[in-house]
C-alpha cells in the first residue's frame, strides 16, 4: 500500500546533526497519520508521500523547517520572588506574556534564568528514515491526529430555550414593527408589501422555533468538523469537503450565533450553534483551522 492521506505510517528514524552526532541518542520507530495533520515535519511528510514499505531516505531539515531559529530574546531573567514555589533547574513553566514553554536554566539568589527556545532550535537536522508499515488509519486515529477535530451533539435544554426565544420574541417584534408600518407608511401598496415581508419573517421565526423543538429530541452527533470537511446532520449525513464551501457567514448577536453555510453548487443551510453542546469560541477556532479569513464572514 502506498502512503496517502489518512494512512497510518510506521517508520524508523535516526536524527543527527550535521556532524553526525545522534540528537536523541537512539534509533527508534514511530507512527503518524499522513495527510497534513502536523504529526510529523511537513518536509518529511512530503518526502514520504506516495512511497511504500521498504522506502528509505534522508531528509535535511534547516532550523526553520524543524524547531526554529535560535532566538536570544527567549533567554530571560525573572525575579526569584515571582515564583510561588522554589524553582528547580530543569522544571518547565508557562508565562502569561508568551505562548512558549520555558525551562529553568539557572537559579540565583535573586533571579532565575529561563530558556524559551526548543533544545534543538538553531540546529540543522538530518532525519534518516525507513518506512516499515502502511495501513488505513482508523477513525479514532484520525480524530486523535486532527487537532482541530470537533464533534457536537444537541443540548436539549439549549434547543428548547432557543425555540422559546424565537417563538416569543418574533411575534412581539412583529407587532411593534406592524404598528410602525401602519403609522409611518402611507396607505396603499407600500403597506401591503411591508406587511407581506413581515409575515414572511414571522413564518421564518415560527419555522426556526419548530426546528429547535424537533432538534431537542435528536440524539447522537449533529455537527462534525474534520480534515475531510463539514457534516451538519440536520441537513445531510454527507460530508462537505472544505474546498466546496464558498463561505460561512456568522449571523445573530450576543453570542447566540447561527452560521450560514454556502457551497459552490449554491446550496445554503444554517448551523444553529445555540442548540449545540459546544460554545461559539470552540466552533470558530476549529473553523479558522480549515478555512481562511476570506471565507469566514463576520468572525
Amino acid at each position: 500500500m502506498r502512503i496517502a492521506k489518512d494512512c497510518l505510517v510506521s517508520i524508523t528514524r535516526r536524527v543527527t546533526d550535521e556532524q553526525g552526532n545522534l540528537v536523541d541518542g537512539q534509533t527508534d520507530t514511530i507512527s503518524y497519520v499522513h495527510g497534513g495533520y502536523d504529526d510529523i515535519f511537513p518536509k518529511i511528510e512530503a518526502a514520504l508521500d506516495g512511497q511504500e514499505p521498504g522506502f528509505s531516505t534522508t531528509v535535511t531539515l534547516a532550523p526553520e523547517e524543524a524547531f526554529g531559529a535560535y532566538d536570544p530574546e527567549k533567554l530571560v531573567f525573572v525575579e526569584r520572588e515571582a515564583f510561588e514555589q522554589p524553582p528547580e533547574v530543569g522544571s518547565m513553566l508557562e508565562r502569561e506574556d508568551s505562548d512558549d514553554i520555558f525551562v529553568v536554566k539557572e537559579v540565583h539568589d535573586d533571579k532565575v534564568l529561563l530558556e524559551g527556545n526548543h533544545p534543538l532550535a538553531g540546529i540543522t537536522l538530518l532525519f534518516t528514515t525507513t518506512v516499515t508499515e502502511v495501513r488505513p488509519a482508523s477513525p479514532d486515529e484520525i480524530r486523535a491526529a486532527d487537532r482541530a477535530y470537533l464533534s457536537a451533539s444537541i443540548k436539549p435544554l439549549r434547543a428548547i430555550r432557543y425555540g422559546l426565544t424565537m417563538l416569543l420574541l418574533m411575534p412581539v417584534g412583529g407587532i411593534v414593527f406592524a404598528g410602525l408600518i401602519l403609522n409611518i407608511l402611507p396607505e396603499g401598496i407600500l403597506q401591503i408589501i411591508a406587511l407581506i415581508l413581515l409575515a414572511i419573517v414571522l413564518l421564518f421565526g415560527l419555522w426556526s422555533a419548530l426546528k429547535a423543538f424537533r432538534n431537542a429530541f435528536r440524539s447522537g452527533e449533529m455537527l462534525n468538523l474534520s480534515g475531510n470537511g463539514l457534516i451538519w446532520r440536520p441537513q445531510s449525513d454527507q460530508c462537505i469537503p472544505w474546498p466546496d464551501i464558498t463561505q460561512i457567514q456568522r449571523a445573530g448577536a450576543d453570542g447566540d450565533y447561527d452560521y450560514i453555510v454556502t457551497t459552490n453548487d449554491h446550496r445554503c443551510f444554517t448551523i444553529n450553534s445555540p442548540v449545540l453542546s459546544i460554545d461559539t469560541p470552540q466552533l470558530e477556532a476549529s473553523l479558522r483551522v480549515y478555512l481562511n479569513a476570506e471565507r469566514l464572514k463576520g468572525m
